[in-house]
């Protein structure tokens, strides 16, 4: 039975460059330095592979294992995504980021989980928030780390059936079902055998390749393929292609852009680039031009509102004023007139002199 520095040498120190080859890709296009998977069955059988083997070495060599939390039974676990350090103890969090960062200059540990019915499976991703785009992943698109699984392309095919079958309920006719075509937009290379950036599939018959089930397809865009430049934008689905891969790090618009869509969309993503103290600002400032507006509003409305009153007060006086013309027209004393229609004395006199 093989113990954990038999694992390092006959195993992780063994392997280690093929292993480096498979996670090249994490390096290259999220600036992941550091790669781990262990997987522990319900059986007691454990698998590890690491990328590193100079950290696996040091591992074993201050015993972290007797105080790692992701090493328990695989009941205890379930699916998810986390910090390396949200769990155990407070002197396995003080070893592990001290290590981490002495031997990976790391400063930022994601773990995803896999639970299976009789196993459960980690995936460790370690980098440096300078260099890497690990933190954003895990803050905004935990699931492009998911794409690394074998198992994404079903999930991606999971996911356009519900969408269709959710569709309705149970005992809906199904004529009233809509096609779905799902967009899978990947931040990793998901088909090494095509060349293209895009690509389509359907349900097609294997022998007469006829579209029979047309209901659902798939669209594919893998950006690392994608390497026009801002130069060589032509068409509108270059231009969507180039903000996908590079809104985060584009500083202006590119001018060959002219799409209003497109162009919303990158200040839309101007905002996940802002600072604490620059994302503050932007909202003070539009709750000033909120709060200007409501008072510029209230202004509008109080001066209709009068305007309505003076305009009232107008109506009634001439209406009084004619009604008095009448009464003096058929003679009505002027104590009634004045009892009647409230003017005084001296305006119905002079009523009375225009009249005659």
């Amino acid at each position: 039975m093989l113990n954990w520095d038999g694992i390092v040498q006959d195993y992780i120190v063994k392997y280690s460059n093929e292993i480096k080859k498979t996670t090249k890709p994490l390096k290259d296009l999220f600036g992941i330095s550091y790669f781990t998977y262990h997987k522990i069955e319900d059986s007691g059988k454990y698998t590890v592979l690491v990328d590193r083997p100079d950290f696996a070495e040091h591992y074993v060599s201050e015993k972290i294992f007797l105080k790692d939390p992701y090493l328990r039974h695989p009941k205890v676990y379930e699916s998810g995504v986390c910090l390396m350090e949200s769990y155990g103890s407070e002197e396995y969090k003080k070893i592990i980021l001290k290590s981490g960062k002495t031997i990976l200059n790391m400063n930022t540990a994601i773990i995803l989980i896999q639970k299976q019915a009789n196993f459960v499976e980690f995936f460790g991703f370690t980098g440096n928030s300078k260099n890497s785009s690990l933190q954003s992943l895990y803050l905004n698109h935990p699931q492009v780390l998911v794409r690394n699984y074998p198992s994404f392309i079903k999930r991606i095919q999971l996911y356009a059936s519900h969408s269709y079958v959710s569709q309705i309920s149970s005992g809906e006719q199904y004529n009233i079902l809509k096609p779905v075509i799902l967009l899978c937009i990947a931040n990793r290379v998901l088909f090494p055998s095509k060349n293209n950036c895009i690509s389509y599939h359907d349900t097609l018959d294997r022998h007469t390749e006829e579209h029979d089930l047309e209901d659902i397809s798939y669209v594919f865009i893998e950006l690392p393929k994608f390497n026009k430049q801002e130069q060589d934008l032509i068409t509108l689905q270059d231009q969507w292609f180039y903000f996908f891969k590079n809104w985060e790090n584009i500083g202006e618009i590119p001018s060959t852009i002219q799409e209003k869509e497109i162009i919303d969309a990158y200040h839309a993503m101007e905002q996940f680039n802002w600072s604490k103290e620059e994302l503050g600002a932007y909202f003070e400032a539009q709750i000033a031009l909120a709060d200007d507006f409501l008072a510029r509003q209230a202004e509008r409305d109080e001066g209709k509102a009068e305007g309505i009153n003076i305009g009232i007060d107008i109506g009634k006086a001439e209406a009084v004023l004619e009604m008095a013309k009448k009464m003096l027209k058929r003679g009505i004393s002027l104590a009634d007139i004045i009892e009647d229609t409230g003017l005084s004395l001296q305006e119905i006199t002079r009523l009375q002199g225009n009249y005659r």
